[in-house]
């Protein structure tokens, strides 16, 4: 590189692709946590199993007071079995996308546990979470992170489950 010139800013942070895609990583990962923080409360009030994956409610929650956030370190712009897209738009406008995968198999090494990965999905009919997402601003990055939310009331004791669009789960026949 002899110098600035005409065209050069490729070598300009901003315009450097790596760099932008390491940014909007880190602006996800910014916004996973800040979500978690907010909506923390909540998860004191559910139990969490792990085989089957699946959660139990230990309160009360009204429409909308529960929030499951899609949480894991494990965030990449290919997509793998299971991963949740995140929506990304930089600076420029841009649209970038991501894909946080799955936490399967939690084991006593695990940094954390995410309840978002534990709700099973089920009939319409008995599903009381909703797949939607939140936009949250990091920087000059708008990121919009998968959340699960009630869009029923949910009981104590109530399983949950969330809804899946356009009836994909198939009914078991019952012998």
């Amino acid at each position: 590189m002899s110098g600035w010139e005409e065209g050069a800013n490729k070598m300009y942070a901003l315009q450097h692709t790596p760099f932008g895609l390491d940014c909007a990583r880190g602006a996800i990962m910014v916004a996973m946590q800040g979500l978690a923080r907010e909506h923390e409360a909540a998860i004191s009030n559910l139990i969490l199993f792990v085989d089957p994956m699946s959660i139990r409610s230990k309160a009360i929650f009204a429409k909308g007071d529960l929030t499951l956030v899609c949480c894991n370190t494990k965030v990449s712009p290919k997509k793998s079995t299971g991963a949740v897209e995140v929506v990304v738009l930089d600076h420029a406008g841009q649209v970038l996308k991501f894909f946080i995968s799955p936490q399967n198999n939690p084991t006593d090494n695990d940094v954390f546990v995410a309840p978002f990965w534990y709700v099973p999905k089920g009939e319409d009919k008995e599903a009381k979470l909703k797949l939607t997402s939140v936009a949250v601003t990091v920087g000059s990055f708008s990121v919009h992170i998968p959340v699960l939310q009630n869009t029923k009331k949910v009981n104590r004791n109530d399983m949950l489950q969330q809804v899946v669009p356009d009836g994909l789960v198939k009914r078991q026949r019952k012998e």
